[in-house]
């Protein structure tokens, strides 16, 4: 066993356990999902990159094993969410952002309410945004006010 650090899509670094000889590339994912929380699925994830050279990817090396990749122990890995700059419509980025930022909030999956991220607040309610974009998942969609006065803590509760 062996342990390779990774940075979620939530922002927050973590350890993973793998076996270098066995682990993928693409098992990275379902890996950094389990201690991201159960906001964050797999999908969610377009690409594992190493930090230190971005050529060890997710995308070319998908199905070898870490090893095989060029990761060695104590390396470090990034995760990229798949609506990202420009990728996606407003309403995907819209609805994954906060997606993590939940996930983020909650502790991740250990519930960690000793986490400097941690918030009481912590579920999500787009019914309490100031501004939400139609049903449609196009750039083109129409905003909808969300009337009334301002709501503390918008949008958790």
């Amino acid at each position: 066993m062996a342990t390779i650090k990774c940075k979620g899509l939530t922002g927050v670094k973590f350890d993973l356990t793998v076996t270098m000889g066995t682990t993928t590339m693409n098992g990275l994912t379902a890996l950094a999902q389990a201690v991201e929380g159960q906001e964050i699925i797999t999908a969610m994830y377009a690409e594992i990159h190493a930090d230190k050279d971005k050529s060890i990817n997710q995308t070319d090396h998908g199905g070898d094993t870490l090893t095989a990749a060029g990761l060695v122990e104590g390396d470090l890995v990034y995760c990229i969410p798949r609506y990202s700059g420009s990728n996606g419509f407003k309403r995907q980025r819209q609805e994954e952002k906060l997606r993590i930022a939940t996930s983020k909030r909650k502790g991740l999956a250990a519930a960690d309410t000793n986490a400097n991220y941690y918030r009481a607040l912590n579920t999500k309610n787009k019914d309490r945004l100031a501004t939400l974009y139609t049903a449609g998942n196009n750039d083109s969609s129409t905003l909808v006010a969300n009337g009334g006065a301002l709501v503390a803590s918008r949008p958790w509760s």
